[in-house]
C-alpha cells in the first residue's frame, strides 16, 4: 500500500477518491484549503494550506503526490483568471520543484482537444490553439511537466460525471438527469457537438490502478468512458428517464472525443462504466434528495 498525499481531497473529484483509497489500505493525507464535510475523512486533513506553501520536507514522506486543487471549470478560470494561473500553472510547477523520486499526479483536461468532434483524439494529436483561460493554463500545464525531468502522470480527463460526496449539479449528464428527476424535462443546446465522458467510478479506479503500482509508466493519459454527440446524450437520459427535451439555441461548448487506448494499453485497464448505470446511479442520487 502506498502512502500518499492528496491535494485537493475535499472537492468534487477528490473526495470519491479519498474514499476509495482509504478504503484499499493506502495511508492517505489530504491537502485543501476547503473544510472537509464529512467527519470520517476529516482526520486525514493534515495541511490546510495553498499547494504552493507545502514544502520540500512537507511532500518528502509521500510515494505518491495526486493533485487535484485547481481551477476546474472554464467559468471560475474566466472570473478569475489571476487564480486559474497560480493555481494550475504555478501550483503544478511549485509540486514539480518539491518532489524528489515520487511521482506526482495529477488532473489534465480533454478539452485541449476541442475541435476534434468525433475523431477520438489520442495523447500524440495536435492539441488545437486554447479558446479560454482554462485551456490555456492545462496545455501550458502538461508543457511545463514535459520539460521536467520528475516522474509525472498527466491524465487528460473527458468530462467527468457522477455521484460523489461534493456534488457538481452543472455538469452536463448530472445536470441532464437532476433536470429530468426534478422536472420530467431536459434542456439541449448543440446536439451535433460531441463530448468525451468520464464516469467518476472510471476515474477513481484508474487512479487507483495507477497508486497500487510500484513501477508506474509516466507521460500524458487520456481518460474516457464514452464518446457521444450532446444530442445523443440527452436521447439516451431522456429514454431512460421518460423525460422530454427542450432544444435550447446554440451556445458556446466544447467539441471533443477521446480515444483511452494508450492508458488501457500501459495499465491493463478496463473501463467498466456502461452509460445507463451511470444515470441510474444519478437518478437514485437526485431522486433521494426530493425525499
Amino acid at each position: 500500500m502506498s502512502k500518499v498525499l492528496l491535494i485537493g481531497g475535499n472537492g468534487y473529484i477528490g473526495s470519491r477518491i479519498h474514499i476509495n483509497l482509504k478504503q484499499e489500505g493506502h495511508q492517505v493525507d489530504v491537502c485543501d484549503i476547503k473544510p472537509c464535510s464529512d467527519p470520517n475523512l476529516a482526520s486525514s486533513h493534515k495541511f490546510k494550506i495553498e499547494m504552493q506553501k507545502l514544502s520540500r520536507s512537507d511532500i518528502r514522506p509521500y510515494e505518491k503526490i495526486i493533485n487535484l486543487a485547481a481551477h476546474s471549470s472554464v467559468p471560475q478560470a474566466e472570473s478569475d483568471p489571476e487564480g486559474a494561473i497560480y493555481n494550475n500553472i504555478q501550483g503544478l510547477q511549485h509540486l514539480l520543484q518539491c518532489i524528489e523520486d515520487q511521482i506526482l499526479i495529477y488532473a489534465s483536461s480533454g478539452s485541449v482537444y476541442n475541435g476534434s468532434g468525433h475523431h477520438a483524439s489520442t495523447e500524440s494529436d495536435l492539441i488545437t490553439p486554447s479558446r479560454n483561460i482554462y485551456d490555456l493554463t492545462k496545455s501550458a500545464g502538461d508543457q511545463m511537466a514535459a520539460f521536467s525531468n520528475k516522474k509525472w502522470i498527466a491524465l487528460r480527463f473527458g468530462t467527468v460525471n457522477g455521484v460523489s460526496p461534493k456534488m457538481r449539479d452543472e455538469l452536463i449528464v448530472n445536470r441532464m438527469v437532476k433536470d429530468s428527476v426534478e422536472k420530467g424535462v431536459l434542456n439541449l443546446s448543440n446536439p451535433q457537438a460531441f463530448r468525451g465522458i468520464l464516469a467518476l467510478d472510471d476515474l477513481v479506479e484508474a487512479v487507483s490502478k495507477i497508486t497500487s503500482r510500484e513501477e508506474c509508466e509516466t507521460g500524458i493519459f487520456n481518460l474516457g468512458s464514452f464518446n457521444y454527440s450532446i444530442g445523443e446524450i440527452a436521447s439516451l437520459i431522456s429514454n431512460q428517464l421518460s423525460s422530454s427535451i427542450i432544444s435550447l439555441p446554440p451556445t458556446p461548448t466544447y467539441d471533443f472525443s477521446l480515444s483511452s487506448a494508450k492508458f488501457i494499453n500501459a495499465y491493463n485497464f478496463k473501463f467498466s462504466s456502461k452509460f445507463e448505470s451511470l444515470v441510474d446511479q444519478l437518478r437514485i442520487h437526485y431522486t433521494k434528495l426530493l425525499d
